[in-house]
């Protein structure tokens, strides 16, 4: 797979990202997080690329047509990292915010990520890890609160 590709595949999940923690708030707020094996530390996230964000922007588009492909935890960690990782000692992060306040948390709903339980995981960008708040593949309920969209 190109780089190009991948940015447009990244982008295109990162949105599917912010539609999980908006649609399974309730259910997340139900889940009290259990500490210990429910943390995973991510891999660091890459920070170099032979794509301009300019020629990224000008290939994505939004897709209803993915490929039956497993992600790595190596993935996963980049997605999170763009979407709102930090990028400097301050806690700046990847992504702009009125006065630096952050409102946006990230949650991702894993199912057939290799190395990683399927369940809903809430990101730490300080920490650059996922905690696991709720376990089960939960794309049933993904997709019916997402009006039957299964992709």
């Amino acid at each position: 797979m190109n780089k190009t590709k991948t940015y447009v595949l990244l982008i295109t999940i990162i949105v599917i990202v912010v539609l999980v923690s908006s649609v399974l708030a309730d259910e997340i707020g139900k889940q009290t997080p259990t500490l210990g094996s429910d943390r995973i530390k991510l891999p660091d996230p890459r920070n170099d690329s032979n794509t301009s964000i300019e020629k990224a922007l000008l290939k994505r588009r939004s897709i209803r047509e993915y490929k039956n492909k497993t992600l790595t935890i190596s993935d996963i960690s980049q997605l999170l990292w763009a979407a709102q990782g930090i990028t400097d000692s301050k806690g700046l992060r990847t992504a702009p915010s009125a006065g630096a306040l952050y409102p946006l948390e990230l949650y991702i709903l894993i199912s057939t990520v290799s190395d990683l339980p399927d369940g809903i995981y809430k990101y730490n960008p300080y920490k650059h890890e996922l905690l696991r708040i709720v376990k089960g593949d939960k794309r049933t309920e993904l997709c019916n609160a997402a009006l039957g969209q299964p992709m």
